[in-house]
């Protein structure tokens, strides 16, 4: 059975030090909210206050997608966005999904949803 090893004191230092080195480079960083494998929720939430309080902006995965395709007037990567969001946004996905197929009359995205 494997187990991940926990990370060392070094290794949770350097993902804070990291983030603040980053910021002093570049006037924005968005910095994910989600816990990585193997730190402790706690830690997390002690790495996520500091850096903020270096100036980074907590966003979560889909903030940053949506941020990223920001016009939606770009159609070549609109679709590719939208797959996206069905296959890995929970509930905002879900809603995405039940516009395509119930609004609009588009085939379900998944073999066999809906069943």
């Amino acid at each position: 059975m494997f187990t991940q090893p926990k990370p060392s004191r070094r290794t949770s230092l350097m993902a804070i030090v990291g983030a603040v080195l980053l910021l002093a480079a570049s006037p924005i960083l968005v910095a994910s909210e989600k816990v990585p494998a193997g730190f402790t929720e706690r830690f997390a939430q002690v790495a996520m206050r500091r850096v903020e309080q270096a100036g980074a902006v907590p966003m979560t995965a889909l903030q940053v997608l949506l941020e990223y395709q920001r016009d939606w007037a770009h159609k070549e990567t609109y679709n590719d966005v939208m797959a996206i969001v069905k296959e890995h946004c929970g509930a905002y996905g879900q809603g995405v999904e039940y516009a395509y197929t119930m609004v609009h009359g588009a085939p379900p995205s998944r073999s066999g949803a809906g069943k």
